[in-house]
């Protein structure tokens, strides 16, 4: 029998009774004071029929089980030598039921000896299992059949892959498997005959390790770990069934059967080489805001990771991704680890402020220029705009704050542009500002007011007309802005020909009043 403890604290147990096979669970948590488990069962398959679960989990006296759970998932693995296949079933900590796979099948491909390993924390949630088949029963054997097998569960395909772990001529048996995350190594441990190519199921405990990712075994006997020069009976390795690594080392412990004693052997494991660090970015480039996704791609097995993004945060996940809401160039810094040592590869993300539309013509109406393209206002005509009417108005200001919190208002746009303003003294001609374009086509017109000196509604108003069309009637700042002394935006839509011209009316309340005007690409 075997037990796991699955991602919601439940035990199970898996085992064989009168040739069926058996699970059990725990009612309450396995942390607890005392754990008491429910009544075992013979798991339904509900990917088979009936009769097919049936079979599967109908077995000879000689068969075995056993079970792990990581990832969220509960495995049971067993031989079912009455028809040469393994078989795995798995079940979701969430759910209720079970599903089965077949891991190999075949004549005499199923035998009493298995041994399954997972890895906490697994990215890809695979299950190993060392098996061993009954090839060597075959007659006439062949010597190169696989005796002792490896086979890997992996979720994302729902397929076995297998690969030999030892032949029918190196006589091997009891495989053991303890893996290496750290080191992307799992390690094959199994009896042998102390001499090649005799056949005998006791003896030696040889090792041979591949890598996690890849595993291919070598051939031959492997590496002897444990031997008693005195006995030929050495067998049943076993080990541990957490994960190893450079810190807890491997220990490996076996009996020889005649003297009825027991050995071991530690292993010492170096760390691991540094890994290379290496991701790659994108967008490595953009406009405000920008949202950057960050992929490692370091080699040589790291086991944590730590992203600097360069602008004060990070993340400590494998890969990550960052909005950066700022302009500027950001050092963006990956540094992976593990337990040989740490390294850092490094790019740079360039983030540009958002590009604002081309200005053709910007004046601050009753000041003086302005950064941003600000020109200023005044008599003599300062720039390619024309106000026709500058002997007949005059300038005003304020010390007063304006509000800049109107959503109309542009991003950059200069508070002290709404301080300063011209209006219309003259109840004569319309005050009126000309402004030429480049070519003929559509722009955008934009017109800046603030009430700086009314501080209640219905004591300003104006008309304000564009080329001939009249775009804002009876117009009030005050109220239009929500109170005095806060800024507000009025934008147009202008087709023409030629150059915009901009006027402003008189109504039977006080002067008309601009603090700013420009035109901009459409």
């Amino acid at each position: 029998m075997t037990i796991a403890q699955d991602s919601n604290g439940t035990v199970w147990a898996s085992f064989t009774r009168s040739r069926r096979l058996y699970v059990v669970k725990s009612t309450g948590s396995g942390d607890a004071e005392s754990v008491v488990f429910g009544t075992p069962y013979i798991p339904t398959l509900v990917n088979l029929t009936e009769t097919g679960s049936t079979t599967a989990t109908t077995l000879t006296s000689d068969d075995i089980s056993a079970v792990v759970s990581a990832s969220g998932v509960t495995t049971v693995v067993w031989g079912n030598q009455l028809n040469g296949t393994y078989y795995a079933a798995r079940r979701a900590d969430s759910a209720s039921t079970w599903r089965a796979s077949t891991i190999v099948s075949g004549t005499r491909m199923s035998d009493d000896h298995l041994n399954v390993k997972t890895i906490p924390g697994d990215s890809q949630g695979r299950v190993f299992v060392a098996l061993k088949t009954a090839l060597s029963d075959k007659v006439p054997a062949v010597p190169t059949d696989p005796l002792l097998m490896l086979a890997v569960y992996k979720p994302a395909s729902s397929t076995w892959v297998t690969t030999p772990i030892a032949s029918v001529a190196e006589s091997g048996t009891r495989p053991l498997l303890v893996l290496d995350a750290e080191a992307d190594t799992i390690h094959a441990y199994y009896t042998g005959p102390t001499t090649a190519g005799i056949v005998a199921f006791t003896g030696t405990v040889y090792e041979k390790s591949a890598s996690l990712s890849s595993p291919t075994f070598s051939t031959g006997l492997g590496t002897p770990v444990l031997r008693d020069s005195a006995s030929a009976t050495m067998n049943n390795a076993t080990s541990t069934k957490q994960t190893t690594d450079a810190v807890s080392g491997r220990v490996v412990l076996a009996a020889t059967e005649g003297p009825q004693k027991y050995w071991f052997s530690d292993f010492y494991v170096p760390p691991p080489p540094a890994p290379s660090a290496s991701f790659t970015a994108s967008p490595m480039s953009g406009t405000v805001p920008v949202t950057t996704v960050f992929t490692d791609t370091s080699t040589g097995a790291p086991t944590s990771w730590s992203w600097d993004f360069g602008d004060g945060s990070g993340a400590s996940t494998r890969s990550a991704s960052h909005t950066y809401t700022s302009a500027g160039n950001y050092l963006v810094r990956l540094t992976a680890m593990n337990a040989g040592g740490a390294t850092t590869a490094t790019t740079t993300v360039s983030v540009l402020a958002p590009l604002g539309p081309t200005v053709f013509d910007r004046v601050n109406a009753g000041g003086s220029a302005l950064t941003g393209g600000w020109a200023a206002d005044t008599s003599t005509r300062p720039s390619s705009w024309v106000n026709d009417s500058v002997a007949r108005t005059a300038t005003g200001s304020t010390g007063s704050t304006i509000a800049m919190t109107d959503p109309s208002i542009p991003a950059g746009t200069p508070s002290s542009m709404f301080r300063t303003s011209r209006y219309d003294t003259s109840a004569g001609s319309d005050m009126i500002w000309t402004l030429p374009v480049p070519n003929a086509g559509t722009y955008t017109v934009r017109l800046y007011f603030a009430e700086t000196y009314w501080t209640s509604t219905g004591r300003r108003t104006f008309n304000v007309s564009i080329n001939g069309s009249r775009v804002l009637t009876s117009f009030d700042i005050l109220a239009a802005a929500g109170g005095a002394k806060k800024g507000i935006v009025r934008t147009f839509t202008v087709t023409t020909s030629g150059s915009i011209t901009v006027a402003f009316g008189r109504t039977t309340h006080d002067n008309p009043m601009i603090s700013g005007i420009d035109v901009v690409a459409s």
